[in-house]
């Protein structure tokens, strides 16, 4: 039989049977790849927190199908890794950034997904603050609208096309324009305590701009790392969670360039 352990964040948390999101992201896989799983004893060293807007579940999802498409040596490519990803996760978002790495754009049309990975600013820095709670993924989408005023997307449209040029230019100057939006944010950030301030104390601490990242409820900023303004903003964000009533974690990191790999290690019993 399978086993699986997790280690580091979920540990005790995530399952440890045929409901472990990596696990069934391997059966699904196996399924469409027509290839039967061997028995394995699976380890997850996991570091991404939950449920709090930074991918978790595309991490996990990714590793299953990559480690499937390992186990039944099925000529994997990245293409076939991101449409099965985007299958299980439903939709690309995350999954393309965490398979590819780097900048990534992704759209579908039907079942299939159109993605392309870019190079970020060498000099960007991101701080991501998360407060200590949860937020599903699948519960902030049900409140967003199902209809939006055609003016408010037509801002956002032009303004994530600002963004990428910006992102591409390496202009700071350009993303809080860019980033500006009327869509959603403010949707997903009125039920974490303290979200929108600590946005607010970002900005005014020297980032470049800010946003809830994913669903929330975690606050990500991003800074030009030659300012050195990377603590302090984290501080900032940090100390307005505080004022709600939340602790919140800071990480200061920089985009990865390498998306997800597969490495073997040979051992002799």
């Amino acid at each position: 039989p399978t086993r699986v352990t997790t280690r580091g964040v979920g540990a005790g948390i995530l399952a440890d049977n045929a409901d472990n999101l990596v696990l069934r992201a391997m059966r699904a896989t196996a399924d469409q790849l027509g290839g039967t799983l061997p028995a394995v004893d699976l380890t997850l060293d996991n570091a991404v927190p939950l449920a709090a807007g930074l991918g978790s579940s595309s991490t996990a999802v990714v590793a299953g199908v990559l480690i499937a498409g390992e186990l039944i040596a099925s000529g994997l490519t990245s293409d076939d890794a991101l449409e099965l990803a985007t299958a299980i996760e439903g939709h690309p978002d995350n999954a393309a950034p965490a398979l590819l790495g780097g900048l990534t754009i992704a759209v579908m049309t039907g079942s299939r997904v159109h993605a392309l990975r870019l190079e970020p600013p060498a000099d960007l820095q991101l701080i991501v603050v998360t407060p200590a709670m949860q937020q599903s993924t699948a519960e902030a989408r049900a409140r967003l609208p199902a209809l939006v005023p055609f003016a408010d997307a037509v801002a956002n449209v032009g303004r994530s096309a600002l963004l990428v040029g910006a992102l591409l230019q390496g202009r700071f100057d350009l993303l809080d324009v860019a980033m500006a939006d009327r869509l959603h944010q403010h949707v997903r950030a009125a039920p974490v305590p303290g979200l929108i301030d600590a946005l607010a104390a970002a900005r005014s601490a020297g980032a470049a701009s800010s946003a809830v990242s994913g669903a929330g409820p975690s606050a990500i900023a991003y800074v030009d790392r030659r300012t050195g303004l990377a603590e302090a903003i984290g501080a900032a964000m940090q100390a307005a969670f505080a004022a709600a009533g939340l602790a919140a974690t800071v990480r200061v990191i920089a985009p990865r360039l390498t998306g997800a790999t597969v490495s073997r290690e040979e051992t002799t019993a």
